[in-house]
């Protein structure tokens, strides 16, 4: 039933007699995390591209905001009859 198998299943039956349970599922472990950590590296490093790229848009439309307030405050500023309607054009 186990033709071709049989050396490696004695194998790893012969490996956790010696290193025991806890020791197999410790060498289980370091090896799944030392396979999944190049991926992990990967994605922590397209977070921090995306998050940088976040950030210069988000200082951008900051920019463009204060540019559009300014143009409105001209604008009332402008359209405003008397200092006290002028004076509350700047208010925020």
């Amino acid at each position: 039933m186990f033709n071709g198998h049989t050396g490696v299943i004695k194998a790893w039956t012969q490996a956790i007699a010696i290193i025991g349970i806890p020791g197999a599922i410790a060498v289980y472990l370091v090896y799944m995390g030392s396979t999944e950590l190049p991926n992990i590296r990967r994605q922590n490093e397209t977070i921090i591209q995306e998050m940088r790229q976040t950030r210069e848009r988000t200082e951008e439309l900051i920019k463009l905001t204060n540019v559009m307030i300014s143009i409105g405050q001209r604008i009332c500023w402008n359209a405003a009859k008397d200092d006290n309607a002028r004076q509350r054009c700047f208010d925020r």
